[in-house]
């Protein structure tokens, strides 16, 4: 009598870690930049036949309430008591920067694009302002070279249409929750 013995070869494969988290702010307080953590991947180490179908990972349950300041700490890795392989590390750092932020309006040109080649055109109001929130150690930053407004006329029928929408080609990037102020100009040709 013989008994049929099955080996797999033992590997290390390595796998994105992603964070289960749930944050959320107190009133005027946001995140200052995106939520931090390292490493970013698992190492787990197992029969090939049981490392081939996992492509990711997952942490513990992270819950951060109405944060007001930022925050760091250590997070577990969701590793199982049953699991049959082995995993490092078993836990990773977090950091959640925070800022109070505030309520800011500029006053920008709205600058022409793609205007009419036979006609001028002209359009009103001629100055727009974008309402944004901004975190308070960039609110002196924000100056109106920073933002670029365009009234497009790619796209517009110019026998129908009296105005042209804006869009924010240009902004800082520490700012949120931009709105133009109108969001159309007007247009004449002639």
């Amino acid at each position: 009598d013989s008994l049929p013995l099955y080996f797999s070869n033992i590997i290390e494969k390595k796998v994105p870690l992603k964070v289960n988290k749930k944050v959320s702010f107190a009133g005027q307080y946001d995140a200052m930049e995106s939520f931090l953590y390292a490493p970013d991947s698992i190492t787990l180490k197992g029969p090939e036949n049981k490392l081939q179908q996992i492509t990711e990972w997952y942490t513990d349950s992270l819950i951060l309430n109405n944060l007001k300041e930022s925050i760091e700490g250590n997070i577990a890795v969701n590793i199982p008591d049953d699991f049959p392989l082995e995993a490092t590390p078993k836990q990773i750092k977090y950091i959640q920067t925070v800022e109070e932020y505030t309520e800011a309006e500029i006053t920008v040109p709205v600058k022409i694009k793609n205007a009419p080649q036979k006609q001028s055109v002209i359009i009103f109001p001629k100055k727009i302002n974008i309402q944004y929130q901004v975190g308070l150690s960039n609110y002196e930053k924000s100056k109106q070279d920073l933002f670029e407004v365009v009234a497009d006329f790619e796209n517009i029928n110019l026998e129908t249409k009296k105005s042209v929408p804006l869009k924010l080609e240009k902004s800082p990037p520490y700012i949120k929750k931009q709105k133009l102020k109108p969001s159309n100009v007007d247009f004449i040709l002639y």
